[in-house]
C-alpha cells in the first residue's frame, strides 16, 4: 500500500471520498430546504456554516487529520435530525425519503473499509512527510 502510484491511489480511493462530499452537499441541501417555518436568512446561513464545515473536514482529511472524519459525521447527524423533523406528508413521498436517504448513505460510505483504509493511508503518508516513519 505505501508504494502506491498516484493514479492507481486515485482509481481505489476517489470514489469513496468524492461520494461523502457529494452526499453531504445533497443532505445538508435537502434537509435545509425541507424546513419552510424558518426565515430565508437563517435557513442559507445555516447551509453555508455547514457546508464550510464539509469543506475543511475533507481538507483537513487530506492532510492526514484522521480526526476530521468527526465533524462530517456531526453534519450528517445534524442533517438527519432536520430532515426527520422536518418530514410532511405534504410533500411527495420520494422527496421525504431523499431527505432522510443522504445523510445514512453519507454515514454509510464514512463507515465503509475503503474509505477507512483511505484514512489510514493519509494518515501513513502524513506520518512519512513529518519524518516519524
Amino acid at each position: 500500500m505505501e508504494g502506491m502510484h498516484p493514479v492507481s491511489w486515485l482509481a481505489r480511493f476517489y470514489p469513496s471520498f468524492i461520494s461523502v462530499i457529494l452526499l453531504a452537499c445533497f443532505a445538508i441541501g435537502s434537509s435545509v430546504s425541507s424546513i419552510d417555518q424558518w426565515q430565508v436568512e437563517i435557513i442559507l446561513a445555516t447551509a453555508m456554516v455547514l457546508c464550510l464545515i464539509v469543506v475543511i473536514s475533507h481538507f483537513l482529511l487530506v492532510k492526514g487529520r484522521i480526526w476530521a472524519v468527526w465533524p462530517v459525521v456531526g453534519v450528517f447527524l445534524l442533517c438527519l435530525v432536520i430532515s426527520l423533523l422536518g418530514y410532511s406528508r405534504d410533500l411527495p413521498a420520494w422527496v421525504n425519503v431523499s431527505t432522510i436517504m443522504f445523510p445514512l448513505l453519507g454515514l454509510l460510505i464514512l463507515n465503509s473499509r475503503r474509505h477507512r483504509e483511505m484514512r489510514q493511508h493519509l494518515l501513513f503518508l502524513r506520518r512519512q512527510r513529518e519524518g516519524l516513519l
